[in-house]
């Protein structure tokens, strides 16, 4: 995971949540969670560089599917643990992205999970 980071894979695995295929994007925040949860300080700076919080409130747009919803609120609590990048997920609207992906039924009773997140 290390290496990855170095050579600039989060930056790619960014880019790549942006696709068109479900499949692809689920999988691309499934890398980031576990590159996060592994490598979080050394991510960061990549991160913030491929601006994640946009390509995370981009997604959140379209009510995702729940598996991927699920990742991405792992993803999300994962980034929240660092201060500089709970304040750019806050910037690129990320907590308003998550409230308004749990208005529609499929994803409503994960409100409470959300509701911890959206506070930061």
């Amino acid at each position: 995971i290390g290496k990855l980071v170095q050579c600039g894979a989060m930056e790619c695995l960014v880019k790549m949540t942006r696709t068109e295929h479900v499949v692809m994007q689920s999988e691309a925040f499934l890398a980031l969670n576990l590159a996060t949860a592994m490598r979080g300080q050394d991510a960061e700076s990549s991160l913030l560089k491929a601006n994640v919080g946009e390509a995370i409130t981009t997604f959140l747009s379209v009510t995702p599917p729940r598996e991927v919803f699920h990742n991405i609120l792992a993803f999300v609590g994962q980034l929240a643990n660092s201060g500089e990048m709970r304040k750019h997920l806050c910037e690129a609207g990320v907590p308003k992205a998550l409230y308004s992906s749990i208005l529609c039924d499929a994803l409503s009773d994960l409100k409470d999970q959300v509701s911890r997140l959206a506070t930061m």
